[in-house]
């Protein structure tokens, strides 16, 4: 497909050609992305972004109709807008965090996080499932689906609203003692209009995670009991209980991602006998586990699922490159024709309109800070929403390679090597960034403070 490239908002057509001289300043580098969480409304006639090019976090939202920025919407300027993304074609969905700090000596800083919801009609916001007096939401609650047959409605996790007013300013979990904690995880159906929640199920104190279907309805929830170092599966049955479907001795890496297509069976992420993170589907009936998919070099990162449906159509693997591996063919066409028009870049399709026609894209790499576009594959082109980095636009960036070198116990380790840029390779000084973990892992794409040094 023959890509034309054009920019979306005039702002995007501010940036220059010429390659500066001198190097850019610091500023440009120590600075948070001035524009992501970029999303297309379901209809494809809206996007939405947060923009924080003023220092302060506002949602933008702009008509794709018009080709005018239809709304502005700002967020308590003490909290922090940490995503965002459409729940229908006239509601956006966001959350924000906010720091607090307990009232006692040297007592310690902590983030909690509360959901709203912004009606694109008349700008309001309103917070996503209130506290049983409706004067505030209720933090660290988790958003299970975003999308149900039932219209104006999210399905959304929380502990026991009595157990987070006893407890409020703990806001959390001791670690291993969850059998005496008072907490008890329950299944909420909110109205986005509203705000308000319904329990439509209730999960104990050892619930980690939910599944629900197409429907909203809770079909499957892990269960991790630390006294006893044991993380089961269970999948509800017809007739009312639930069936245990798969048990496991300690926690290990493994993690809910939904159901499959038929939603017979449901999906996890965990290790096989080798190690490796494949892609597991387990029967709700009961009747077993099989692989559903697995790469021979790589650990599986994430299950990439299709908005509308739910279904998984892809994943991401590990390793240096974090390549797509694909089983959905139309999901595969979409990626392939959009990366095919940046070669040479990252790019990450997602986002896509309801009737195919519209996706956006996240374009970038180890060298190249990411510009969103919006792709029509109707008329073939490719407009820029935004800049990641716009202070860097057209600046020439450091080299990134891919090597391995040997520990000393001969281990290849796998690392990212950032080469100033127009130099030679050759004698220069080395500055290591380690990255946290164990678990944890560096990125193929832009890193500010490898390229800043």
């Amino acid at each position: 497909m023959a890509i034309i490239c054009r920019a979306l908002l005039a702002s995007a057509l501010a940036a220059t050609p010429i390659l500066r001289a001198a190097p850019p300043p610091a500023e440009a580098f120590a600075t948070l992305p001035q524009i992501n969480d970029v999303d297309l409304s379901p209809n494809g006639n809206l996007i939405a972004w947060a923009d924080r090019g003023e220092g302060t976090d506002l949602i933008v939202i702009y008509d794709l109709v018009t080709r005018a920025v239809k709304r502005q919407l700002g967020v308590d300027p003490q909290t922090k807008l940490r995503g965002l993304f459409w729940g229908d074609d006239e509601t956006v969905l966001f959350d924000v965090s906010q720091t607090e700090t307990r009232k006692t000596i040297n007592a310690p800083r902590y983030e909690t996080y509360s959901s709203f919801v912004a009606d694109v009609r008349d700008g309001k916001t309103r917070p996503l499932l209130l506290t049983r007096d409706a004067q505030m939401p209720v933090t660290d609650t988790v958003l299970v689906a975003w999308r149900t047959s039932k219209p104006r409605t999210v399905v959304m996790s929380s502990w026991d609203y009595s157990a987070v007013e006893a407890r409020r300013g703990l806001g959390t979990l001791l670690a291993g003692h969850r059998e005496d904690s008072g907490w008890v995880s329950i299944l909420f159906e909110v109205d986005t209009t509203t705000g308000r929640g319904v329990p439509i199920d209730r999960g104990s104190q050892f619930t980690d995670e939910w599944v629900v279907d197409a429907d909203g309805r809770s079909v499957a929830r892990s269960e991790w009991n630390p006294k006893l170092d044991r993380y089961r599966i269970l999948a509800a049955q017809r007739l009312g209980g639930w069936r245990e479907i798969h048990n496991q001795k300690g926690r290990g890496d493994l993690k809910l991602q939904g159901l499959t297509g038929d939603e017979k069976a449901v999906i996890a992420v965990g290790a096989n006998r080798a190690g490796r993170a494949i892609v597991w589907a387990m029967a709700r009936d009961g009747s077993g586990s099989r692989v559903l998919f697995e790469d021979p070099a790589f650990d599986v990162q994430s299950v990439v699922h299709d908005r509308f449906t739910g279904a998984p159509v892809g994943v991401q693997l590990g390793g240096p490159l974090q390549e797509f591996r694909w089983f959905d063919d139309r999901a595969q066409a979409r990626y392939e024709s959009v990366a095919g028009a940046f070669k040479d870049r990252r790019v990450e399709v997602y986002g896509r309109s309801e009737d195919d026609k519209r996706v956006l894209a996240r374009v970038g790499g180890p060298s190249h800070p990411a510009i969103y576009y919006l792709v029509d594959f109707t008329t073939n082109t490719a407009e820029i929403v935004g800049e990641e980095y716009p202070g860097l636009t057209d600046v020439a960036l450091g080299e990134v390679r891919v090597i391995a070198y040997k520990a000393r116990d001969g281990l290849a380790i796998p690392a990212y090597l950032t080469l100033p840029p127009l130099a030679t390779a050759k004698d220069l000084p080395l500055v290591v960034l380690v990255h946290g973990g164990p678990e944890a892992r560096d990125n193929y794409e832009f890193n500010c403070w490898a390229q800043f040094l």
